[in-house]
């Protein structure tokens, strides 16, 4: 598209690569990445994107007074700096809010307060800061490292004492260190990971429960459905219906 808007145009790309240019800002969004185009920009595409791209947009307006922000961000409610460019801390999180978007408009269910607060997530979740930069120090960097370790071996039988032990320390110190960077243990952070893990293949993959235990590292089917049900209030298969809402074009 080659085009001017009167609002904001959110921009996350899920997978592939969008090229875009905004006025004489040229980018390159990648999966994981977003883009705010600005009001009364001129913007366009610079390039083919593959067929396989994943692309989810949103049109917003933002009550503000006086004169634009910086070009680089905006703030909401004078309180958390959005960037205009940005890769998502948390990309499953940001993608469920879309979905969540999208299937209550699909259903006659999105009313504009709900609808209102649901933007004002997705940016929150945007201008969320970095994994590195949630603490500071080498216990910052050792939490980092054990967070890395816990979503590259997800498909593992992982514990906590496991972890410290493959990273060589005491299960009680790391676990501590783990805390006091990201507020909570070891053992709901492994948790929280299969969980976002389990998301993205229910949205993603045609596996079946079963499967997708098995690749969250559950052994135990019905031990992973409990937990699901748990962390995110539905069933596995109530949360794949519900977020069947795909590929679904909405302005």
């Amino acid at each position: 598209m080659d085009r001017y808007m009167g609002c904001f145009d959110l921009l996350f790309v899920r997978r592939g690569m969008l090229p875009i240019q905004e006025e004489n800002q040229a980018f390159q969004v990648v999966a994981g990445q977003t883009l705010l185009l600005w009001p009364h920009r001129h913007h366009w595409g610079t390039g083919k994107f593959s067929d396989d791209m994943v692309l989810y947009w949103l049109h917003f307006d933002v009550a503000q007074t006086g004169q634009l922000p910086p070009s680089k961000q905006f703030q909401i409610e004078e309180k958390v700096d959005v960037p205009q460019y940005a890769t998502v801390t948390r990309p499953d999180v940001l993608e469920s809010y879309f979905r969540r978007f999208l299937d209550d408009q699909a259903t006659g269910c999105l009313q504009p307060h709900s609808a209102s607060l649901l933007v004002n997530l997705m940016l929150c979740e945007i201008a969320r800061p970095p994994v590195e930069q949630v603490g500071t120090g080498q216990k910052a960097v050792l939490a980092g490292q054990a967070l890395a370790y816990i979503r590259a071996h997800l498909h593992m039988s992982l514990t906590a004492s496991f972890v410290a032990e493959q990273m060589g320390y005491q299960g009680d110190y790391l676990n501590r260190v783990f805390q006091q960077t990201y507020h909570h243990t070891l053992t709901h952070e492994i948790h929280l990971s299969r969980m976002g893990y389990a998301r993205w293949l229910l949205l993603h993959s045609s596996q079946s429960i079963k499967e997708i235990a098995l690749s969250c590292g559950f052994s135990d089917a019905n031990y992973f459905a409990r937990l699901f049900k748990r962390y995110e209030g539905v069933t596995a298969v109530n949360f794949r219906r519900l977020h069947a809402q795909a590929e679904v074009n909405y302005d």
